[in-house]
């Protein structure tokens, strides 16, 4: 009998809890940061840096190592030579981002001053280079990860952890355009909060949620205050209707359920 079929007079499944679920999410999470870390730290030194990773669970330290700024390169006007530093991010021994370290100083009144950090990326050896950071890609790597495993299999990863499989509210597997659906709310609503989160800047590498972002994100203006509201108001509905294990708003939209499976019982 398929995992899927059941008789009339089978009880309906238990939907998956609130933690059971994000439990799952934050597996899946460490599963593609740790990918995603793993192909940037052999990408940067193969490519002399163009394609690399800024910080992700594999690395979140700021600065491993402080080297002064080349002589071939001069100190811009108004800054002074302590102003000015090479940063290497590594892990392990192995370095995977190197940055040019510009620290403005900036006049707040009249006598306070501010420090305005400002990130170039460079090469090993100090020079200005295109970088492409890998990073920026894990919002879409975990959004075409959950929908091929939960179209194909079920499950992700994270989910067959902690016993839960996604099927249509009828009982039977899920098709591509139902695991579409779930992925796409739930990426908006990422991509929604990553745009609204409080300290974003647009100049330096903030981590939001276990994700990285390497260049920011632009000011949407009154936009970005709309978009809270509206992530803020996903998350509460997500909580309080996974807690009370009803559907969240995804699993309406695209007819699905997040339900509890019982690990098989070995033979004797």
């Amino acid at each position: 009998m398929s995992e899927y079929a059941r008789s009339a007079d089978t009880p309906h499944p238990t939907r998956a809890g609130f933690w059971e679920r994000v439990l799952a999410f934050g597996i899946d999470l460490l599963f593609v940061n740790l990918l995603i870390g793993v192909i940037g730290l052999a990408s940067a030194s193969l490519t002399d840096g163009r394609l690399r990773v800024a910080r992700t669970v594999v690395n979140i330290v700021d600065c491993t190592g402080w080297d002064p700024l080349l002589p071939q390169f001069s100190v811009p006007n108004g800054f002074d030579a302590e102003d000015v530093r090479r940063c290497t991010h590594s892990v392990l021994g192995i370095a995977h981002d190197w940055t040019l370290v510009v620290r403005e100083k900036v006049v707040v009144g009249e006598d306070e001053k501010a420090r305005h950090q400002v990130s170039i990326p460079v090469d090993a050896k100090g020079h200005p280079v295109r970088a492409f950071y890998l990073d920026d890609l894990i919002p879409l790597v975990l959004a075409a990860y959950s929908l091929l495993f939960e179209w194909r299999f079920g499950a992700t990863l994270g989910k067959r952890f902690v016993f839960v499989r996604v099927q249509s509210l009828g009982g039977g597997p899920i098709d591509v355009v139902q695991a579409g659906k779930r992925v796409l709310m739930r990426l908006i609503v990422l991509l929604s909060t990553m745009q609204t989160l409080p300290g974003l800047s647009t100049e330096s590498h903030r981590i939001t949620f276990g994700l990285t972002l390497s260049h920011g994100v632009p000011d949407l203006g009154i936009w970005s205050e709309v978009l809270n509201v509206l992530a803020w108001a996903y998350a509460i509905s997500f909580i309080v209707t996974t807690s009370r294990r009803t559907l969240p708003l995804h699993d309406r939209w695209a007819s699905t359920e997040a339900i509890r499976s019982i690990p098989p019982v070995p033979q004797r």
